[in-house]
């Protein structure tokens, strides 16, 4: 899990949009 707090405000939110995204296309190939 990424750590919250690093000063990477910015950067986490499109992380964890992108790790959602992954998710999504893997639920989809199964």
């Amino acid at each position: 899990m990424l750590k919250r707090g690093n000063g990477n405000a910015f950067c986490l939110p499109f992380a964890d949009a992108k790790f959602i995204l992954q998710n999504k296309k893997n639920d989809n190939r199964k």
